[in-house]
């Protein structure tokens, strides 16, 4: 069993969306660590990626911005 299926397993099971990938999970983990102000060098090396330009693909400065502005209400 990979870890694709067996993330697709469990994810069934916790009545999540039956299209999530465990790439899904990495992806939400550095786009979440970025936003809380995890330097980038350090989620690089906690996924990884062999280069910092790789990581650099998952931040949004865009929904940050909104999110702050939300934050504001």
């Amino acid at each position: 069993m990979t870890v694709n299926d067996m993330f697709k397993k469990y994810s069934i099971l916790a009545g999540l969306a039956t299209d999530l990938k465990s790439h899904d999970l990495r992806r939400y983990f550095c786009s979440h660590a970025l936003e809380n102000e995890f330097h980038v060098h350090e989620v690089t090396h906690i996924a990884g990626h062999s280069n910092v330009h790789t990581t650099l693909l998952y931040t949004n400065p865009y929904r940050t911005k909104m999110l702050d502005k939300l934050n504001l209400l």
